[in-house]
């Protein structure tokens, strides 16, 4: 299941856990209503019964993650080919750095004097949530028909009246899941990309770009110096706070026109692109299914 795929469903069952929740609220009862002169009788508790059930409970849980990697294996193999980094790499001459486990990915190429770091992050796939707006025009607690006169009710018209409802609205859910469909293939080839780039070279300030990837488009929401690369580099608590203390530099959207247009030419003179952002949406998805697929073994081995 492709990751886009895997974080709709999770909503779908997260519209519906949120659903349940409230329906248990508004049927709890009013402390004022109870009596203070109550007795309670509680069962003694017995450890070998919770004992059992933890036991019944765990080794479902263990089929069920079994059944999820094993699905998630055949996959991940029919969707296993690099050639798409191959690619990448060959031609632009950047070297990744992948650690399993960790949401972050840095990639970096030394192109004359300087060297380019790019870094961006899994987890802003993962934040997706697609299609919010299609959850919120379903109503959980059921049909409500109002076109139906019942001063004068008459079974069978109503039997039939609810049958042709029924049907306009299943060709309304078909159309509207077809619509959803296409929405996450769009969703899924086009999803927003946050990511950093870092220029040094030496003797000089080090370049800090704070960036957004969207349809083959790059944004620039921030863009400063540094007199220490580090700063800009690393993720250590001391970098953020010197980050974060510093100079944001000016809004982009108010800079001159040929400003920013040349700022556009920087870029792409040195491979910070299209084609860069269409990479960096394929390889989030590649590493989050191998993440995820991850996550899933480890969830296995504390259940065994």
């Amino acid at each position: 299941m492709s990751a886009i795929a895997r974080i709709f469903a999770r909503s779908t069952r997260a519209v519906a856990f949120n659903s349940f929740k409230l329906t248990c609220a508004s049927q709890a009862p009013s402390l004022s209503n109870l009596s203070h002169n109550f007795s309670v009788s509680i069962s003694p508790f017995s450890t070998s019964t919770a004992a059992k059930y933890s036991a019944e409970t765990d080794n479902s849980l263990l089929e069920t993650l079994k059944e999820e990697i094993s699905y998630e294996k055949e996959q991940s193999d029919a969707d296993s080919s690099t050639d798409f980094i191959d690619s990448f790499t060959e031609k632009t001459g950047f070297v990744i750095q992948d650690t399993p486990g960790n949401h972050q990915v840095t990639m970096t190429k030394n192109d004359g004097s300087e060297t380019i770091t790019i870094k961006f992050s899994i987890n802003d796939l993962s934040n997706l949530d697609p299609l919010r707006s299609q959850f919120d025009s379903f109503n959980q607690n059921g049909i409500q028909d109002d076109n139906v006169n019942f001063s004068e009710f008459d079974e069978a018209k109503y039997a039939e009246h609810m049958a042709a409802s029924s049907k306009n609205k299943s060709a309304a859910a078909t159309d509207n899941m077809q619509e959803s469909e296409s929405q996450l293939d769009e969703e899924e080839a086009n999803f927003d990309v946050n990511f950093n780039l870092v220029i040094a070279k030496p003797n000089a300030p080090t370049l800090f770009f704070d960036l957004l990837a969207r349809e083959g488009c790059i944004g620039v929401n921030q863009m400063n110096f540094f007199n220490n690369p580090k700063t800009a580099l690393y993720n250590s608590s001391e970098a953020q706070f010197a980050r974060d203390s510093s100079y944001i530099g000016p809004t982009y959207a108010h800079l001159s026109e040929d400003l920013k247009n040349n700022v556009d030419s920087f870029f792409e003179a040195r491979g910070i692109d299209a084609g860069l952002t269409m990479f960096m949406q394929d390889y989030i998805e590649f590493k989050e299914q191998k993440e995820y697929l991850r996550w899933l073994e480890q969830f296995k081995a504390f259940i065994k």
